[in-house]
């Protein structure tokens, strides 16, 4: 694997905010939301798309943009959650950004007359704790730590979760249960930002369900970047491109931020000069292949038999996705097994209209290298 330190490119992190480009229309929304918050008013909004189009980089980026007075706390997931594993992680994640943000909040918590503590000591250890000793239940967790919010002059919150698909059901009818009684009851507007592979209303059973109405205000899909958008996540770091390697590399990434972060961390590497050339990027276009390859076999749980390559060869003849149908025509028996175990092992993903998809246009053709031959 390619050593990618040291360049101003983030193809294996999220991107710093100061980078970020792109998302206008999503940001625009959840800014005025913020904002709205401390006037009393908080909405909810769900974000979805493929891995690789930055929705990790949002989130971080909108964690930036909340006005004082309005908390925003980001709690990433990391495996499936249910509500004490959830509450238990966002406690911690509160006390943490309490004390990163104080330099924007310091001004209205210290308004708060007759406080008997330090600005600076807020904790929810105990509650925690209790949380752990089965004294108090995630619910009430939760209630207390938004009111303790509250008490120290925030005018409103937002929680912002990061891969929310890891989020059991149970957990995110207790989220909706708590924040309508926050609201309602106790007049603290608070909203989440929940963001995930999968689109959220539909796993919840539709637009018209209760528990999907609570997040579908807002539900957005993020696409790939457009051309004008990739050059400029290109261009940013002050790194000079012309505008045809710009295009190259939009064209073989497809607009997908990660793989643009790739191409710019490689073409940085190899430069000569100190601008980048069409030359220079085409030069690389294997080596980002190979290294998207290995990003992309290591996140498999084993490796596919013939069968299922043949399978996913036949899925990736047809770009990057496939119905079983088409799959069919050409492996000429039945795929069905053969596609179940493929995507079991996190190599084709399935949605719900039955169609299977490789991550990415480089990956298929990739496949087709490596297993093609044996179909």
């Amino acid at each position: 694997m390619i050593a990618l330190q040291n360049t101003p490119y983030f193809p294996q992190d999220p991107v710093e905010p100061k980078y970020f480009v792109g998302r206008d229309d999503i940001i625009s929304a959840l800014k005025s939301a913020f904002e709205s918050a401390i006037k009393g008013r908080a909405a909810n909004a769900a974000i979805y798309g493929e891995r690789g189009m930055g929705k990790t980089s949002l989130l971080i980026k909108l964690r930036t943009l909340p006005p004082p007075g309005c908390f925003v706390v980001y709690c990433p997931l990391s495996s499936e959650s249910n509500e004490k594993e959830f509450m238990d992680r966002l406690l911690q994640k509160i006390d943490l950004d309490y004390r990163e943000s104080l330099p924007i909040h310091k001004s209205i918590i210290e308004k708060i007359k007759d406080f008997p503590e330090k600005v600076e000591s807020f904790s929810l250890f105990e509650l925690s704790l209790s949380i752990k000793k089965g004294e108090v239940d995630a619910y009430r967790a939760f209630l207390e730590s938004l009111l303790k919010l509250r008490k120290r002059g925030f005018k409103g919150a937002y929680i912002l979760i990061d891969e929310a698909d890891l989020l059991t059901t149970e957990t995110l009818a207790l989220i909706r249960n708590g924040i309508q009684e926050i609201r309602s009851i106790y007049g603290f507007p608070v909203g989440i930002i929940a963001a995930g592979k999968q689109r959220l209303t539909k796993r919840l059973g539709g637009k018209w369900s209760p528990l999907a109405r609570f997040f579908a205000l807002m539900e957005t899909e993020l696409k790939p970047l457009n051309e004008k958008e990739a050059f400029e996540a290109l261009t940013i770091p002050h790194v000079d491109w012309k505008k045809d390697a710009a295009r190259h590399v939009f064209e073989r990434s497809s607009g997908y931020p990660t793989v643009i972060q790739l191409y710019g961390a490689v073409c940085y590497l190899r430069r000569s000069s100190g601008v980048i050339t069409k030359e220079l990027v085409k030069k690389v276009d294997n080596e980002i292949k190979e290294e998207l390859w290995q990003w992309f076999q290591n996140s498999w749980v084993d490796s596919p038999s013939d069968l299922e390559a043949k399978c996913i060869v036949a899925v990736a003849k047809h770009g990057t996705s496939a119905t079983y149908s088409q799959v069919q025509k050409i492996f000429k028996k039945v795929p069905a097994p053969y596609l179940k175990r493929a995507a079991e092992k996190h190599i084709l993903s399935q949605d719900e209209r039955g169609v299977y998809t490789l991550p990415h246009r480089l990956i298929a053709e990739m496949f087709i290298e490596k297993y093609g031959k044996t179909s």
